[in-house]
């Protein structure tokens, strides 16, 4: 089942979502012209059991988020090379506190936003190097 597109231009497109929900097998699929062809991208060591976020920064930066099995570890990965190759920014602290990341976004490619369960928020600000964790925001029902 995919969850979630993100297409950077008309030709190229990244969807994500779970191959086989409530057993987690993530899957990421790109295409590079305008969806006549897609082709598996998932990074062959994900952990994650669900990716439900997904953000193509250009032609060849995509960025995915969502969690593992059971749902209490968010996941965050970024490929630079159209998804040949993946780098895995769950093991940040702060990415870490996020819940279920169902929704990454990008300003360029060092603001980048993800949400989730418990009206997470993480973000950063330096293309992943470091991570910050949000507290709810207020007026929300985890504030």
């Amino acid at each position: 089942m995919l969850f979630k597109i993100s297409a950077f231009n008309r030709d190229v497109a990244w969807a994500v979502g779970s191959g086989n929900p409530g057993m987690g097998g993530a899957d990421v699929f790109g295409t590079t012209n305008g969806g006549v062809t897609w082709v598996k991208r998932t990074p062959t060591h994900l952990t994650a059991g669900h990716l439900q976020g997904v953000w193509a920064g250009d032609a060849t930066h995509v960025w995915v988020s969502g969690s593992d099995v059971g749902g209490a570890k968010a996941v965050v990965w970024r490929s630079a090379d159209g998804g040949v190759t993946w780098e895995d920014f769950s093991t940040n602290s702060a990415v870490a506190a996020g819940r279920h990341l169902i929704g990454i976004a990008g300003w360029d490619f060092d603001r980048i936003w993800a949400v989730g369960k418990d009206y997470c928020v993480v973000s950063t600000t330096n293309g992943g190097v470091s991570w910050t964790y949000s507290e709810p925001p207020a007026g929300s029902d985890a504030a």
